[in-house]
Parts: structure tokens; sequence; C-alpha cells
């Protein structure tokens, strides 16, 4: 070359056999070289050639050959990319080592030729790594259940002991209707506890490890109040609101918000100073919910309303829901009996032992509406209740 010149986007070249002229702008070739696997190796052992995989939680070193298939000799490395798809690496060799933790992966490879220019042709393998079963989300979960339900039934089994004792001690005393209200209660508590595990199973079954997390956290918050109300036949009114709110938000999580709920307390209504049967406000609500409101086809609505009446604590629950009429006739063709109402019933037939007045409870439809006429409970509990049964226990 004797003498170069650029002129208008292109090289002028002056040679002894004559001028050439080249472009600016060379549009190299792109060769869209395609990669091949030529070996795998899991835990150091030759395996099949296959595009997925699926693997134990132990089986997570893995080892592969590649190769480019290109005869013009224009191939020059490899690429990889893992997960994101957006990282590339440059392979030293043809040989990559790869060290994977539990969960899904996807290896995507690529060829690069002389030019430096990518192939279009990816090579792309999948990797499924089990999860140790130490550290799924439903091992954990069970875990949690398993010590719950452990210390459940060891405190039961205190408290139980400690209940024969001391009714072994009193039973010439106290009167037969106490009597009663213990083993009514005692059968309650199975109940809810077996409605509170149902409400739990959801989450677990669809594995959402954040609701369940909450669910857990909501349930077990319950499950140590039922502990602490399980040793005693009264509750404080404001203990019994803080349950229930905590009951409802669970089932409102469970059946994915299909209904609200409102708790109104009357200004004039001193919480601090009502005692109420404990779990008596319970099995109305799981009505409410589960045969009122879960088999209607429209949003669900519950509202709660306590104040003090003529010294009398009136405690009203109403829903939108199928209502009495139509549950008994959908229960009966499922051959379904809820066991909530009544024990409800004998449980206020015992202690209307106690009190001057008597445990009311009426039922009645809440809205004039065939397909959704609802359910209006009206509990009202005399305010000397919980000092007779007081005194008749120390008797």
């Amino acid at each position: 070359v004797n003498e170069m010149m650029y002129y208008n986007d292109f090289m002028y070249a002056a040679t002894s056999n004559g001028i050439s002229v080249i472009p600016a702008n060379i549009l190299t070739a792109n060769y869209n070289i395609e990669v091949y696997v030529t070996q795998i190796k899991i835990n150091e052992n030759d395996t099949s050639i296959l595009s997925n995989y699926n693997l134990d939680y132990n089986k997570n070193n893995i080892a592969i050959q590649f190769a480019a298939i290109e005869l013009g000799g224009h191939f020059k490395s490899f690429i990889y990319s893992l997960d994101n798809g957006t990282n590339w690496v440059k392979l030293k060799n043809q040989n990559l080592v790869l060290q994977l933790s539990y969960g899904n992966h996807i290896l995507k490879v690529k060829a690069v030729d002389v030019n430096e220019k990518t192939s279009n042709k990816t090579l792309t393998l999948y990797f499924n790594i089990a999860t140790p079963f130490w550290k799924a989300i439903w091992f954990r979960i069970l875990l949690a259940i398993l010590f719950q339900c452990a210390v459940f039934f060891v405190v039961s089994r205190w408290l139980k002991k400690r209940k024969d004792a001391k009714l072994a001690r009193k039973i010439a005393s106290v009167q037969t209707a106490a009597l009663e209200q213990q083993a009514f209660t005692s059968l309650m508590n199975p109940h809810f506890m077996f409605n509170a595990l149902n409400s739990i199973q959801y989450y677990i079954n669809v594995q959402d490890r954040k609701n369940a997390n909450r669910y857990l956290s909501d349930f077990a918050s319950l499950l140590r109040k039922s502990f602490e109300a399980a040793q005693q036949y009264f509750i404080p009114l404001e203990a019994e609101i803080e349950n229930i709110t905590i009951y409802l938000r669970l089932e409102q999580m469970r059946f994915t918000q299909r209904f609200t709920y409102h708790i109104q307390i009357a200004d004039q209504l001193e919480l601090e100073n009502w005692m109420i049967p404990t779990m008596i406000l319970q099995p109305l609500l799981e009505n409410a919910v589960l045969h009122g409101m879960m088999p209607s086809t429209i949003q669900g609505s519950i509202y709660i309303d306590l104040k003090e009446v003529d010294r009398n604590l009136v405690i009203t629950i109403s829903d939108n829901g199928i209502g009495v009429a139509n549950s008994k006739l959908l229960n009966q063709q499922i051959g379904h009996k809820s066991h909530g109402t009544d024990l409800i019933n004998k449980r206020i037939a015992a202690l209307n032992h106690f009190g001057t007045q008597s445990i009311s409870i009426h039922t009645t439809v809440a809205f004039q509406d065939n397909t959704n006429p609802g359910n209006k409970v009206v509990l009202i509990i005399p305010d000397d209740l919980y000092t007779a049964w007081l005194q008749a226990k120390q008797q």
C-alpha cells in the first residue's frame, strides 16, 4: 500500500496492483452456530443427555461438556447464563461445573464466533432440584401443628386431672348444674379445635407461604387463648371480643374475603364489668359463616352488636346467609348435622340453674328474602349470672 485516503464513507488504498475501494461499514457474517451437549455428569456419574432434569436435593453437582458444530472454523467460545437470562458469562473452555441449590434453574448456552458475534441459537437446559424435606414449608408447618397439638394434649390432660381432683373434693356441695356446665364446656373445646384446624388446612394445601405464616400466627394466638379459656367457665367480655375477632379474621383469610364483619359496642357498655360463659359466641359465629354465608352466592356480612339493656347484656348476631330453613334442607341433602347450636342450648339450660334470671336465646330471620333471609340471633345474659355461679361453686 503506497497511500490511503478516506472520502465519502469509503477508504481508497493505492497499491502496486491498482486502487482498492473499501466500504467504511463492512457487515460481517453471523454464523448462528448451534450448541450441543456431548456429556453430562450428575454427582460425577454419567447421565443421559436430556433437556429437563428432575433431581433429588442431594443430586445437585452438575458437570456439562459442550460442543459447537461449525465446519468453516468460525467458532470461538461459549457463553452461558443461569436463571436470570441477562447476565452472560464466558466459558474458558467447553466444560461447565455447577453446584445448584434446591429449586428450579434454567441454563442457557450460546456460541460466539470469531467475529465476536453471538449465535441466535440457544441451548436451554432445565434443572428442578427437590427441596430438602426439612426446609420445605409444609414440613415446618407440620412441625408447628404437631408441637401445638402436643402442647394442647399435655395441657388438656393436666387440666383434666386438676379438674377431676377438684371435683372429687367438692362433689358433695357443688350443684348438679355446675357439673353439667363442666361437661358441656369440655365438649365445646374439641368442637372449636376441629373447626379451627380445618380453617388452617387450606393454606397448607396450596403452599401459600406468606398467608400460611400469617394464618399460623393468628391460629397460635387463638390456640393459646383457648388454652387459657379452657381453665375457666367464664371469660371477660373484652377477651371474648378479641377471640372472636381473631376467629373471624382467620375465616376471612380461609374463604378469601367472601364476607365482612362489623362489631358494634354501645358507648354505655362497660366491657370490664362483664363476665360471660366461655365459648358461647364461637359456635354462633361458626353457624353464621359455615352454614349461612358460605353456601350463599352473594357477598356475606356479619354484624355483631353488644349493648346493655335493663342491666342485661344483649348480644345480637346478624348475617345475610341462606337462613336456618335453607341450611337445614341443604344439610339433610348432604347428610351433615351441626352440633354447635345443640351444645349452646344445653349449656344455657345448665347455666339457668344459677341466677335469679335465665339466659335466653332467640333466633329469627334477618331479612324478608327467600334465597338469603339471613339469621338473627339475640343472646341475653343477666348481670347476676357470674356472681350466682361463683356463690354456688363455693357452697
